[in-house]
């Protein structure tokens, strides 16, 4: 252990131990010089001098140094002192994914292909560049609190096929995700990793892996072997046959049957929630004619000792010539057999009774061809139990119970759960709840769901408050488009007076409020702009509670005809009104002194208090040695203080 607090190269601080692997520690660290903390992953002491071991460290940082990917650890720096060989990566903050897998088992379907697809574009990745990862496992993988994944380790097992898996508990831990090929010594290829990578999607699934034992040797032995369990038939949640498919492929026992490349397996694993794909044949392995050849493990080898021939020889020299008898040898011959014949039976009868038989995954197949597999093999088709299921169809074996691949005596009881198709489940009342939540949960269930906003001030803001599906309604989530109308809160009106009322009406619509007007005369107020509103300004409102937002809107002032009005009478009104004029004065022939004789604005003509306007007083006749002049004068009214 290196003491904590310790400073390498002046520059990475030994923070606290993380933990430990086959020949590495990893510390938490603190960058000095950038302010950050960093994971710094140590060659142990008892390997510092050991070529393979070193070789490998080494390894790792070339391979990683080569790789940039989001999903991939990066590495900072590479060195070495007298002491020490270290890397120092990216810290990472989270767990890695067995233990998340154990603490959130079962994941759902989409968060499990959520999570496989990062892991997938990063091998890719590394594959591009000819990097074989070789020790892909969920110990191997980290992944944050956002759920961004990491892989790290890269290269860590390059050598394996130079260690036997007995010598080490870090190696018998890897035997779970080894492809057959490399349980049998051969050279990790790409399609190795991605043989990892299905054992990987199958334990984000099922929430363990797939073959399990005592010894490495045991384990390995079910990876050439044994056929890969059916995730349709054992998951507790509905896994479309698609998606099995993508598992089958993956882990075929034949590297030449696996998928191409990571990124074939990226779009077979994008597409298989498909509604079109859902139902899709299961996925079988050609046949390969490889034989299941035991592995190349190194076992002892027994021998029996030396026989000591020489007095052998004596003692069959010194021994009496025994009588010669024609009956002997048929006698012998013919009771041998029989003992052996009786003894053949006697055991036939025993383990006949008493074998072991390995339940076939029977799931996809018909009642009746289910019933006809299993009797065949000596076992007894109990009780069948009708249970819908929306993935698979209607009259086909969902799974057996005990489950596929359990180890069962000869005539034991197995009861097959058949699907009576499915008629839908009944939709939930999402009103109130969280949209983040909702959202998931309809996701995981299935339905295609969008998202539509409004505001209201009894629902809080990112709640939903109502959904196109109501609550009790029989549906099949699949063929169904839930839309959920969000809150974003209580909306505060704005004071709208002497804004354009038809600018306004088209905003609050957009909102779902309901708008009238009222028009009135007013001369301060443009035609078509708001006078008053029916709600105050920053009064918070619902549009789903708010009957209507009533505006007073203005339709400008009439221009009154002032004709036979005399001068005193016209700026009377003119005051009442709130207009301001410009007084003229001109001889006439036919209209009387101090009376109007026209005006600028016609009558019934819009006007505001802005609006220019003159009126023409007649002077009267004009006396015929009096010269023609017109005399002009002004007058200015206000707005009484009581008038808008």
């Amino acid at each position: 252990m290196v003491e904590l607090g310790k400073v390498l190269n002046q520059r990475y601080k030994i923070v606290k131990y993380i933990g430990s692997g086959g020949t590495a520690t990893v510390y938490l660290g603190k960058d000095l010089i950038l302010d950050r903390p960093v994971a710094i992953k140590m060659l142990r002491y008892d390997f510092l001098h050991d070529e393979k071991s070193l070789k490998r460290f080494q390894h790792e940082a070339q391979a990683i140094s080569l790789l940039a990917h989001p999903n991939i650890v990066s590495l900072y720096d590479v060195d070495e002192d007298a002491q020490n060989q270290y890397l120092v990566m990216e810290y990472v903050e989270g767990t890695d994914l067995k233990k998340y897998i154990q603490q959130y088992k079962p994941l759902t379907v989409t968060e499990a292909i959520q999570i496989m697809l990062q892991i997938i574009e990063a091998v890719s990745q590394a594959h591009a560049q000819n990097i074989i990862h070789r020790d892909l496992k969920t110990q191997n993988i980290l992944i944050r609190r956002d759920k961004i994944i990491k892989i790290t380790d890269f290269g860590i097992a390059t050598g394996f096929s130079e260690i036997s898996m007995t010598q080490t508990n870090t190696l018998i831990g890897s035997i779970h995700y080894l492809s057959p090929e490399q349980t049998r010594g051969q050279r990790a290829t790409k399609q190795s990793d991605i043989y990892a990578l299905g054992i990987i999607l199958y334990e984000l699934i099922m929430g363990e892996v797939p073959f399990k034992g005592d010894t490495a040797v045991s384990i390995a032995m079910k990876h050439f072997q044994s056929p890969m369990p059916s995730v349709v038939a054992s998951a507790k949640q509905t896994v479309p046959q698609s998606l099995e498919n993508v598992i089958l492929r993956a882990t075929a026992k034949n590297p030449k049957n696996r998928y191409d490349s990571c990124q074939e397996m990226l779009q077979d694993l994008k597409t298989c929630l498909r509604l079109e794909r859902q139902n899709e044949p299961k996925y079988v392995e050609p046949d390969t004619n490889v034989k299941p050849v035991s592995p190349n493990f190194k076992t002892p080898v027994f021998t029996r000792e030396p026989a000591t021939s020489v007095n052998h020889t004596k003692e069959t020299l010194n021994k009496p010539k025994p009588k010669s008898n024609k009956w002997k040898w048929p006698m012998v011959v013919f009771g041998t057999l029989f003992t052996l014949l009786f003894t053949l039976l006697v055991i036939h009868q025993i383990i006949g009774e008493n074998a072991s038989i390995l339940i076939p995954d029977v799931s996809g197949k018909t009642q009746l061809e289910a019933t006809k597999a299993l009797n065949d093999i000596g076992l007894i088709v109990e009780t069948i139990q009708q249970e819908e299921n929306q993935a698979v169809s209607s009259g086909q074996v969902i799974k057996t119970v005990p489950q596929a691949q359990a180890n069962v005596k000869k005539n034991s009881k197995v009861i097959l759960v058949v699907s009576s198709g499915y008629s839908g489940e009944i939709m939930e009342n999402y009103k109130g709840k969280d949209y983040t939540s909702a959202y998931k949960e309809l996701i995981n269930k299935g339905y295609i769901v969008e998202r539509k906003s409004a505001s209201s001030a009894t629902v809080p803001n990112g709640h939903v408050i109502s959904q196109s599906v109501q609550a009790g309604q029989k549906v099949i989530p699949k063929d169904t488009i839930v839309t959920l109308t969000v809150s974003t809160g209580p909306i505060t009106l704005k004071d709208y007076t002497k804004q354009n009322y038809e600018s306004i009406k088209t905003e609050l619509e957009g909102l779902g409020f309901k708008v009238s007007q009222k028009v009135e005369e007013n001369v301060n107020v443009e035609p078509g702009y708001i006078i008053s509103q029916s709600i105050p300004a920053n009064t918070q409102v619902d549009p789903t509670t708010t009957t209507e937002i009533s505006f007073v809107v203005s339709s400008g002032l009439h221009m009154p005809d002032f004709s036979e009005w005399n001068r005193q009478a016209v700026e009377t009104q003119l005051r009442k009104l709130g207009l301001r004029a410009t007084f003229r004065t001109a001889y006439s022939e036919t209209v009387p002194i101090n009376t109007v004789i026209e005006q600028s604005v016609k009558a019934n003509e819009i006007v505001t208090s802005t609006t220019p306007i003159t009126i023409t007083i007649s002077l009267g006749k004009q006396e015929t040695s009096t010269t023609n002049t017109t005399t002009t004068t002004t007058t200015t009214t206000t707005i009484p203080n009581n008038r808008r």
